[in-house]
């Protein structure tokens, strides 16, 4: 897994968060966060665990939780 999916998975383990929260936090664009996000979830490390003030959030599955143990 490259550095920036490991980082993306590392940073939503601590806390649940949505994908812009993530581009400012990591200094990333969101279109580069959300495509991330887009593999991170097909390869089913994350999952969509509801929405706040219309933002989707995400947080890990079993397995990304195993990823970054």
């Amino acid at each position: 897994m490259r550095e920036t999916k490991r980082e993306i998975l590392q940073r939503i383990g601590q806390e649940s968060t949505w994908g812009y929260n993530l581009a400012d936090e990591l200094d990333l664009t969101p279109q580069t966060v959300y495509s991330h996000l887009d593999d991170l979830e097909e390869a089913e490390y994350i999952e969509q665990s509801g929405e706040e003030s219309g933002r989707t959030i995400f947080s890990l599955t079993e397995k990304g939780k195993s990823e970054i143990e």
